[in-house]
Parts: structure tokens; C-alpha cells; sequence
């Protein structure tokens, strides 16, 4: 099943804020309250809802273009995300994400290696032409 890191993000949060009320972690150790805004959270998971319905809309045998418009639009999306709300995406969260989409495009049921090889890229580098994170 796919799992958005914003799923993640979310889990991690919840987690610490538990612990903070339970007297376990101080404010000022909660890391994922800094690295995460909530705001950030509510901005980036409609993006990728929205990203796993236009994959499953294209079809069987979708275009290569219609699948690369499909990650230019989130990766752009994010790309605001990231600027609006101070620049949370990080390596771990650029990992976090291109693995998402990696994954998503496969459980949309397109090979990505054969998709990356035909476009001349590195199969990991499809978000590279568009993304600022």
C-alpha cells in the first residue's frame, strides 16, 4: 500500500506532542515540530492525493508525457510548499519524496526504470528537471 510521507510527518508529530503533554520531551526537543509545520503537512497531502488520482486516471498504457506532466505538477506544487513554509524539505524529506513518487508511479502500474531509460534520465532523477527541494 502506498504511503505518503506527509502520513509519516504527521505520525512523527502526533507522537512527540503525546510525549510533551505526557511530561517525557521537553517543547524544545521536539524536533518534528520544527521540521514539519502542520500547515506544511496540510499543504503537501492534498497534492499528493490529487497526484495518485491523475495516475489513476491515465489509463493502462498512459503516455510518456502525460505521466511526466503528472510529476512536473507535484514536484512545481511542492516546490511552493517548500517556499511558502520556510524550506522544510531536507534530504531525508527529499528522499522521503522522490521515493513517493518513485513508488506511486509503480503502484500506478508503470515501470519507471523503462519509463526514466526512454527520457534518457536516471531512474531516481525523474523530479530533477523540475524540483527546487
Amino acid at each position: 500500500m502506498l504511503k505518503r510521507p506527509t502520513t509519516d510527518w504527521r505520525d512523527t508529530i502526533e507522537e512527540q506532542t503525546a510525549q510533551i503533554t505526557a511530561g517525557e520531551l521537553e517543547k524544545d526537543d521536539a524536533w518534528a515540530l520544527k521540521f514539519w509545520p502542520l500547515a506544511m503537512i496540510d499543504a503537501a497531502d492534498p497534492l499528493m492525493a490529487s497526484f495518485e488520482t491523475t495516475l489513476a486516471g491515465l489509463g493502462t498504457e498512459p503516455a510518456d508525457e502525460s505521466i511526466l506532466a503528472a510529476v512536473k505538477d507535484l514536484v512545481l506544487a511542492l516546490n511552493t510548499v517548500d517556499d511558502e513554509h520556510g524550506h522544510p524539505f531536507e534530504t531525508s524529506e527529499r528522499e522521503q519524496l522522490c521515493e513517493y513518487i518513485e513508488k506511486a508511479l509503480e503502484d500506478a502500474g508503470i515501470d519507471v526504470a523503462a519509463l526514466t531509460a526512454r527520457q534518457g534520465i536516471d531512474r531516481h532523477g525523474i523530479t530533477d528537471k523540475w524540483r527546487n527541494w
